[in-house]
């Protein structure tokens, strides 16, 4: 677990502890039973990884990487594009940066590729890929354009192949305000909206195409609202905001600059708009040489970024592991990255739903909190359980359980209130749990 310095827009700044969420969504389609649900995705905290390696981008041609899609239809498949100045192509290549083959968009012009992304489409059940014509640095073209392609099927190890990607469908649109470079594209799997961020003003400003996008009109893009990611300073250049990208169940988005990549987040029922509202925390980077692309793993378990072969370095591919989630190998959402268990574990059906093998008290999450915390634990048998409060003096100030219990993943809320519902003082507490002869505890802070 890594204790990391997290910059909250709107929020106090304070130290975290980098802990993440454990929301996971009952799908009754599959039958998945969740084994803890969380209500709220808390977007003050995450927890990811220092950056791993994964290999150079071998194929020469790649020399301007702007944008960056991980496939969610191939296994350890990558899609990548250059900058302005290639012709109409995007490259395949694998999770070790080995190339697999190079794309044509038949009818797609490649003035200023900017970013691309995935998501869904018109066709239900396929993943489409979306490639942004949307650069204009000195704000002179009216019409922008997307390319919207199914995506082509790509084995992660094949030889290299150069082939054609017919059928396009091409957004045409112009901002309602005037012209603007660009270099961020997302798509929101949960409405196929397109968002575009522009690059160079401060405040930068936050575009929505709402799906189903015109293919025979101009389209007009609705602004949606502008966001100062750098409120405290005068942007220069490695300000700019060049990439995004939305995560493939639409709960959290990632948007970067040259110096930083920004983290959001949302529950199922909000927009995107009320996740940009809501403010954002850094996450962890290395800043590349013109790094201008970025992109969630395919399940979710971290983020990608890659980068420009500018003053002759390497374009690599990086990789951010999200260190928190389900730990449980048997389990349909299993983080092999994962090093802090966040008790979102789905599994196919209830007689797969494994009981814990051994008595466990939990750190509270969150932890430093106000106004509540939760208090995670496991019974792997019946067991007569007591959960108590106790200030730092040893003296008790709530009994929050004190009952017989079925065996499983338990957690109870303390609402920083003692035994006659009274509010308690900001400061350090202690939670004592007893479970037949197993007894531990852990240490809380209440913030006020």
């Amino acid at each position: 677990m890594t204790i990391l310095p997290i910059r909250i827009v709107g929020l106090v700044q304070i130290i975290l502890l980098m802990t993440s969420e454990g929301y996971s969504q009952l799908n009754s389609d599959k039958k998945i039973i969740s084994s803890q649900i969380f209500e709220e995705r808390l977007s003050q905290l995450v927890g990811f990884g220092d950056r791993q390696d994964w290999g150079e981008l071998e194929y020469s041609p790649i020399d301007e990487a702007s944008g960056i899609v991980a496939s969610r239809k191939n296994e350890n498949v990558f899609w990548v594009h250059n900058d302005s100045g290639d012709n109409n192509r995007i490259y395949a290549f694998n999770h070790e940066g080995t190339h697999l083959g190079v794309y044509y968009l038949d009818g797609c012009s490649a003035r200023d590729w900017e970013d691309m992304a995935t998501g869904p489409g018109p066709t239900d059940e396929e993943y489409y890929l979306y490639i942004g014509e949307i650069g204009d640095n000195d704000a002179e073209y009216n019409q922008k354009y997307i390319y919207r392609v199914i995506e082509p099927i790509v084995d992660s190890e094949q030889s290299p192949v150069t082939e054609t990607i017919y059928g396009a469908e091409i957004i045409n649109y112009q901002y309602p305000d005037g012209n603007r470079d660009a270099e961020t594209l997302m798509v929101d799997p949960l409405t196929k909206d397109i968002y575009i961020i522009s690059k160079r003003e401060e405040p930068v400003n936050i575009y929505r195409l709402a799906y189903p996008q015109s293919m025979t009109e101009t389209v007009t893009p609705e602004f949606m609202m502008d966001i100062d990611f750098y409120p405290e300073i005068n942007n220069g250049s490695s300000q700019y905001i060049v990439a995004g990208d939305i995560s493939v169940d639409g709960l959290e988005i990632l948007v970067k600059s040259y110096l930083d990549i920004f983290y959001f987040s949302r529950n199922p029922d909000q927009t995107i708009m009320d996740a940009f509202n809501q403010g954002f925390v850094t996450v962890p980077y290395i800043s590349e040489v013109q790094g201008e692309a970025i992109a969630w793993h395919p399940q979710g378990f971290g983020y990608f970024t890659t980068s420009e072969e500018k003053y002759n370095t390497e374009a690599r591919l990086y990789f951010y592991p999200d260190l928190v989630g389900c730990m449980d190998p048997q389990a349909l959402n299993y983080n092999p990255y994962a090093t802090v268990p966040d008790w979102s574990c789905e599994y196919l059906n209830i007689e797969a739903f494994p009981n814990p093998k051994d008595f466990a008290l939990y750190p509270a999450y969150p932890n430093p909190f106000n106004p509540t915390t939760t208090l995670q634990y496991d019974l792997p048998e019946d067991a007569t359980v007591k959960i108590m409060i106790y200030d730092i003096m040893g003296r008790e100030v709530r009994t929050l359980v004190k009952s017989q219990q079925n065996a499983g993943f338990k957690s109870i809320v303390w609402d920083a209130t003692n035994d006659l519902g009274q509010p308690v003082s900001a400061g350090m507490y202690l939670y004592r749990f007893s479970a037949g002869k197993f007894h531990s505890t852990e240490k809380i802070v209440l913030l006020k």
